[in-house]
């Protein structure tokens, strides 16, 4: 029995809209997360203006922490590592 092979060359389009948060505002809300994990959404949006001028939603943000791994746990995890710190 032979296999079919399929070629990936082409990519299938995204569904939905295109994020308006670009990879190096994702990249700075990383660096202000690692540097104070407690901030509200609220805050990472005006953070957002005044840095990037943009304005977001909350709910934006919270997608974007979601699809670059930063939940709850993550938070416990860093405040752990200071906690021992101390």
């Amino acid at each position: 029995m032979e296999r079919s092979q399929t070629s990936n060359a082409t990519k299938t389009p995204s569904i939905g809209r295109r994020s308006s948060i670009t990879q190096s505002m994702r990249n700075a809300l990383r660096n202000i997360l690692t540097k104070r994990p407690d901030i509200y959404r609220s805050e990472l949006v005006a953070f957002l203006a005044n840095k990037f001028s943009i304005k977001v939603s909350e709910r934006s943000i919270g997608q974007t922490l979601q699809s670059i791994g930063w939940t709850r746990t993550t938070i416990r995890r860093i405040a752990q590592q200071r906690d021992d710190d101390l």
